[in-house]
């Protein structure tokens, strides 16, 4: 009769056999490569957070430069100033659509974190039940 263990044991050959072919008897090598895949991903997705980090305060950088732009704005067309006015109102343009651009490649950029994050949580217990 069968028990449980040796099923256990047989599945365990079996996935090893279909994920290392070359070397099925080779357990060691999966458990490394499961390993540094992890590490991997614990590095990319450190990576990203800083990178969304320094997005978002250039971000929010540009949005205090468009204030900025808007107020003097406002003040040369009470001077009537209208170089000012419109050198102002171009820099304001400016800084509004590079916040846009920004915000756009944040969420990207969490997007694919969000990705790493899944697939880091998939290897761990990969590594868990190996």
């Amino acid at each position: 009769m069968t028990s449980y263990n040796d099923i256990d044991d047989e599945l365990k050959r079996l996935k090893e056999a279909v994920l290392y072919p070359e070397n099925p008897s080779d357990s060691s090598t999966y458990e490394e490569s499961l390993k540094s895949g992890t590490q991997s991903l614990q590095e990319s997705i450190k990576v990203l957070e800083d990178l969304c980090s320094d997005l978002r305060s250039k971000c929010q950088m540009s949005m205090s430069k468009a204030t900025v732009s808007h107020d003097k704005a406002q003040t040369a067309l009470i001077e009537q100033d209208m170089a000012s006015v419109f050198q102002h109102s171009i820099d304001k343009q400016v800084h509004i659509r590079l916040v846009q651009a920004l915000k756009t490649r944040i969420e990207q950029v969490e997007t694919a974190k969000v990705s790493l994050e899944k697939h880091l949580g998939k290897l761990k217990a990969l590594l868990k039940y190996s």
